[in-house]
């Protein structure tokens, strides 16, 4: 398994420190190719961990190694984070409609699975960013059907379209929907990443909407433990280092 595989499956993992610390390791000895698809990897993890800046330091330097998508998926990250979803939503969809015009639907190699989920669910959390929940729900919901045909409907990959899904449904007002798209994806990080970061995501996700819903007592639970797991396992590394 190379450099970048393993602090990919970090990520999958929801072990953001792991990932981070992975990243850093093997960039000295990093090809220049390998340099880029490393930093794009590190900007995901700075990312979330809470820190766009630093994501997006790395995603630049990234994008100035290499033009695979997940540079410019890392770019966009870090803008949707700095206030900037407009521009991000912009480069994402051309990242994504550029893989599909290289690649098959009906016979997809993996990067343009991989796209179809990263970039697309990245694509519509920017849309519900920019004020166009509606259009995050449709582009979230087909990144969840590649997730689910090409991995399965308890893997990292679905929880990750199906947390978007449920975010743009938030967005939208559509809450009862986002709750039930939340709790599928609470069900799938208990089985995979119970202790992470993720996991809180998603529980203060779910205090958000229980918010919404007018129960106030379950959001606030929601929220307290989430506050906690996050404390738990990377608040206190979070900051730049």
């Amino acid at each position: 398994m190379g450099s970048a595989e393993i602090v990919r499956l970090h990520l999958r993992n929801g072990e953001l420190l792991l990932a981070r610390e992975a990243a850093n390791s093997c960039l000295d000895a990093a090809s220049e190719v390998e340099k880029g698809e490393l930093y794009a990897l590190l900007s995901q993890a700075w990312f979330r961990l809470g820190q766009p800046k630093k994501a997006m330091e790395a995603a630049e330097r990234a994008a100035a190694l290499t033009e695979h998508w997940e540079a410019r998926l890392a770019l966009a990250a870090a803008m949707v984070g700095l206030g900037r979803p407009m521009v991000a939503r912009t480069m994402l969809f051309d990242t994504l409609q550029r893989e599909r015009d290289g690649g098959s639907e009906a016979r997809p190699e993996q990067s343009l699975v991989r796209a179809e989920i990263d970039v697309g669910t990245a694509l519509a959390e920017a849309c519900r960013a920019a004020g166009d929940a509606e259009s995050g729900i449709a582009i979230a919901t087909r990144a969840v059907v590649w997730a689910e045909r090409y991995f399965g409907r308890q893997t990292p990959e679905a929880a990750k379209a199906l947390y978007g899904l449920g975010v743009c449904l938030h967005g939208a007002g559509k809450y009862a929907e986002a709750k039930q798209a939340m709790n599928r994806v609470l069900q799938i990080r208990e089985q995979h990443a119970p202790e992470t970061s993720d996991m809180a995501a998603v529980l203060d996700a779910l205090g958000s909407i229980e918010r919404n819903l007018k129960e106030p007592f379950k959001a606030v639970a929601l929220h307290k433990k989430a506050l906690a797991l996050w404390l738990e396992t990377v608040g206190q590394h979070a900051s730049p280092v």
